[in-house]
């Protein structure tokens, strides 16, 4: 019992320093016979401002003080159902305070619309519940005095405050809900909701025949659409006479603000068309703008064309200027190029016939049978002898290996009266063809060969030893070779004959 009372002290206590602090807050008790059991403050107010007012106990103390902070420490206003339930659907609500809130709300024809019970429910939660249902005009507590939550809560709404002048029993509130409970076919779940539903059903009782005394007399007035707005008016405590007389009294000011409204809407439609108007003679004068502008832009962008294509025309022409130079200055560098190689060429010529001159004044006492050079014995080869190129009557070919023995007939008509070879001999069918021609063929190996300026040439002395050689293996041609051996032995006396004749005018200078 002493901490039941104690519990008592302290919380007089604590609600005597919020109530100094000016800190809103709440307090629900659970009694005792001693006092109380427990005691519960939901404060509005930040942590921090409590903290300045409350101190928690320690761990040894008797009594446990703790401060907790709560997330809900603020009213969440409904949503979408709220929206369409605003106070033109009066409410009556009836609450039992305590730790357990029981909250039970009916309309004006006396349907159940809510019945629940709210565990340490702080008053945020109490009114978010409330109007996600309507707009309350009477609140009721079977609790005398009414708790401060509960005044509160009806100050918030502007709401009526019912209480009963005597606390209800139990079996009045018994009878009360059953007989609810049989005719709207419900159940009640715990005392909390059975005791704010004998609340709110009791009040309902209690004005039931005031309400409809109010519908009935609104009905008469023609306001059958402010029925809601009549009843919350005689609920409140007006008369039902004068509650019409303001809602007609309303209503006439609402019709007056409207018929000011609706002139002012007029004066400022009648402005709003004028505007209209020169806004439509300015849109159209705009138009008649824009369409010139697009005139002169199509005008502009075809004579932008007409230039980009004379531009690409002027292009083309400066691109091919441009090609031409560039090609007249490759040519001009190439005929530089070319001139300057054909002077270098010209003075090679002249350098070659400076050393062919000193060549030929050098060995000009060389004699000896000339040789008609070819690098082979194909056909391409003997038919380029046709153009002129034979020096004298002995052929050597540089490679006789693939010598075919039809061009022998080529070979003697171009007076060729024998065939000397370099490296391999030419195959055995040309050496037999070649034998019944007359033309004897023999290896460059057993002769030297002397250069008279850029003619080749064999010694005279080796040259008669290669045809008497020759002449000996071809016996059915000794006569042709007789005649041959005789112009080679006329042509090497006419030589030393004309040597000896030059070497006298060099004396005789």
């Amino acid at each position: 019992r002493s901490i039941e009372a104690s519990i008592l002290s302290e919380a007089n206590r604590i609600a005597t320093e919020l109530d100094s602090a000016n800190l809103d807050y709440d307090l629900y008790v659970e009694r005792a016979s001693g006092g109380l059991r427990r005691a519960e403050f939901i404060v509005y107010a930040g942590i921090d401002d409590v903290k300045k007012v409350i101190k928690e106990s320690s761990e040894w103390a008797p009594l446990r003080i703790a401060i907790k902070q709560s997330w809900r420490s603020k009213i969440k206003f409904p949503s979408g159902q709220f929206s369409a339930l605003p106070k033109s659907r009066p409410i009556i609500v009836g609450i039992d305070p305590g730790m357990s809130v029981g909250l039970a709300i009916l309309d004006l024809r006396g349907d159940l619309l809510l019945l629940k019970t709210m565990r340490r429910a702080s008053r945020s939660e109490i009114v978010e519940e409330i109007l996600n249902h309507g707009y309350p005009v009477i609140i009721a507590t079977d609790v005398s005095p009414p708790p401060k939550s509960v005044v509160k809560i009806a100050n918030m709404f502007d709401s009526r405050l019912l209480v009963a002048k005597y606390d209800m029993k139990a079996e009045e509130k018994k009878r009360i809900v059953s007989e609810y409970e049989e005719v709207k076919g419900i159940r009640v779940e715990s005392s909390h909701e059975r005791d704010s539903l004998a609340a709110a059903l009791k009040v309902y009782y209690r004005t039931k025949n005031l309400i409809a005394k109010a519908k009935a007399r609104a009905e008469e007035a023609g306001l059958s659409r402010e029925v809601d707005r009549i009843v919350s008016k005689v609920l409140r405590g007006t008369p039902i006479s004068l509650a019409i007389e303001e809602i007609l009294s309303e209503k006439a000011e609402e019709i007056e603000a409207r018929e000011i409204k609706y002139a002012e809407l007029r004066r400022e439609l009648r402005r709003a068309n004028r505007y209209i108007r020169k806004l439509n003679e300015k849109v159209e004068e705009l138009e008649r703008e824009i369409e010139r502008y697009r005139n002169l832009l199509k005008e502009r962008e075809a004579e932008i064309d007409k230039l980009r294509r004379r531009i690409e025309v002027l292009e083309d022409r400066r691109n091919l200027e441009i090609e031409v130079d560039r090609r007249i200055s490759i040519r001009d560098v190439r005929i530089r190029e070319l001139e300057q190689q054909l002077s270098k060429e010209r003075w090679r010529i002249e350098l070659l016939k400076s050393q062919m001159r000193q060549l030929k004044s050098f060995n000009q006492d060389i004699s000896g049978v000339e040789l008609t050079v070819i690098s082979s014995l194909s056909k391409e080869r003997v038919d380029s002898l046709y153009n002129g190129n034979v020096l004298g009557e002995v052929l050597l070919a540089l490679d006789a290996s693939g010598a075919s023995a039809s061009v022998l007939k080529r070979i003697k008509e171009l007076g060729f009266r024998a065939i000397l070879y370099r490296g391999s001999p030419p195959p055995k069918e040309f050496l037999e063809a070649a034998k019944e021609e007359g033309i004897p063929v023999a290896s460059l190996e057993r002769y030297r060969i002397l250069w008279r300026g850029i003619e080749p040439l064999i010694p005279t002395e080796e040259a008669l030893e290669l045809l008497a050689s020759l002449s000996e293996e071809t016996p059915s041609t000794s006569r042709e070779m007789k005649v041959d051996v005789t112009s080679i032995i006329r042509s090497y006396r006419l030589s030393l004959m004309k040597a000896k004749a030059e070497q006298r005018e060099v004396e005789s200078s």
